[in-house]
């Protein structure tokens, strides 16, 4: 079967997914939140979702931890890189570190 540069797309960001959540501490999540993320992993694996259905869950969780990079966070606060990297919630995601800001 011949994949169309979409499917090889979506495979890679459900790869890319998948490593990103295998990075995460799973002693630090829920019994409830570890099936969550297996479900929603075994979802991606079977049913091949859009590339737009993706896009829009990546959306929606960067909303809810009100992500920015840090440059942004800086200008927004008035804060410098360096105090912002060293004192705030900070993780790589996709190779770009950001500022997990919801509390």
């Amino acid at each position: 079967m011949v994949q169309s540069w979409s499917d090889g797309l979506i495979s890679l960001v459900a790869n890319v997914l998948y490593k990103q959540f295998n990075k995460l501490n799973l002693m630090q999540l829920t019994e409830t939140e570890q099936k969550v993320i297996e479900k929603f992993e075994k979802f991606i694996l079977e049913k091949n979702p859009s590339n737009e259905f993706l896009v829009q869950f990546i959306e929606l969780a960067g909303k809810y931890l009100n992500l920015e990079t840090i440059p942004d966070y800086a200008k927004r606060t008035g804060k410098s890189y360096n105090g912002i990297k060293n004192n705030r919630n900070i993780r790589n995601l996709f190779n770009v570190k950001f500022v997990i800001d919801n509390e």
